[in-house]
């Protein structure tokens, strides 16, 4: 049996093909079957919600994945990329910067489909330096 190939630009759902007929450069052929090409999600991958931060404070912040099972996710914005390997939708990574920081997906990989990757929304963590004034005052000697 020797394979054959669709080609095809635009399958954006499950479709059927029937063989309706065959032919080489000698003789036509019988034919019969039909072959369904399925289709895969495209991987996408956004980082869930801004969130603000008092100094030396950190938070966790959660991936949105889908279009896979499993992802390899590399995080960019802070001081280095952040590298998360076999990881499943709805994981989080912890962050601590010291100042406004951006963070996005640089790098979505997930086995098994090789569609293109769509990036999602980045997450923007507001740190807030937060400083106090304090007054006495003296109301000659009743305060």
């Amino acid at each position: 049996m020797n394979p054959f190939f669709i080609s095809t630009g635009n399958v954006q759902e499950p479709q059927a093909f029937t063989l309706i007929s065959l032919q080489d450069a000698h003789c036509p052929g019988t034919v019969s079957g039909t072959a369904t090409v399925g289709t895969n999600p495209a991987p996408m991958g956004a980082i869930q919600q801004d969130i603000p931060i008092c100094t030396g404070d950190s938070t966790s912040l959660t991936l949105q994945l889908s279009g896979g099972t499993v992802y390899d996710v590399t995080i960019g914005g802070g001081l280095s990329p952040i590298q998360l390997n076999g990881v499943v939708n709805g994981a989080t990574f912890t962050v601590a910067p010291t100042s406004t920081t951006t963070y996005s997906i640089t790098s979505l990989v997930t086995t098994g489909n090789t569609c293109p990757v769509l990036i999602g929304a980045p997450a923007t963590v507001t740190v807030s330096n937060l400083s106090a004034t304090a007054t006495i005052v003296d109301y000659n000697g009743f305060g």
